[in-house]
């Protein structure tokens, strides 16, 4: 009798608190996502390739939300990492690469609770990518140039409030580098699409 006494409070102390409240405070996060990549080279005319790869990447990130009414608030920061290289012949006889080193970013997002436990949202923000172009003319000449470039991500995902403090979270983010320029001959542009899973501590 003690034993489901117990449990009705707590349920009822669940169903109490509003629902926005279960998705405030400070949290940390895992993340792995599946991404499809467009890149493209372009070496000088007629020296060009575009290309289209799926990645692996993977990562963390650390934010904090605030509930306002029916809504929550929030800011986030993130650091992750891909599996990506995407090559392709240029001209013929060569090979041109790319290769995502790792990715910083930094935003906010803005969402709301349709049911109990249940987060939707829209968020956006900066990104900073780590990229290696490569390029192979098949004999003694060519070049591998590395640098980072901004960019912006813009995303929309659900999370749900699994138990106290854990969460979970599916979520699409496109991100893009925009075009880029290594040298006076050669310009690389690189977007990515990212479809992630995340798993969460809320404190």
């Amino acid at each position: 009798m003690k034993l489901g006494l117990s449990a009705f409070a707590a349920a009822t102390f669940l169903v109490a608190v509003p629902a926005h409240a279960q998705f405030s405070g400070p949290r940390v996060e895992a993340r792995l996502a599946y991404e499809s990549v467009e890149a493209a080279i372009e070496t000088g005319d007629p020296l060009a390739t575009e290309d289209s790869e799926s990645a692996i990447s993977y990562g963390g990130e650390v934010g904090y939300d605030l509930g306002l009414g029916p809504l929550v608030v929030g800011a986030y920061a993130g650091l992750e990492g891909s599996n990506l290289r995407t090559c392709q012949e240029v001209f013929g006889g060569d090979e041109g690469c790319i290769d995502q080193g790792r990715n910083l970013y930094a935003g906010v997002r803005a969402g709301f609770n349709p049911v109990p436990r249940v987060l939707l949202y829209a968020k956006g923000g900066y990104s900073n990518g780590t990229v290696d172009v490569s390029y192979d003319d098949g004999g003694a000449g060519g070049f591998d140039v590395s640098d980072d470039f901004g960019g912006y991500h813009l995303g929309v995902g659900g999370e749900v409030a699994v138990a106290a403090g854990l969460y979970g979270r599916l979520e699409y983010v496109h991100i893009d580098y925009g075009e880029f320029e290594f040298d006076t001959d050669t310009l690389a542009d690189l977007s990515r699409g990212q479809v992630m899973v995340g798993l969460g501590l809320r404190f």
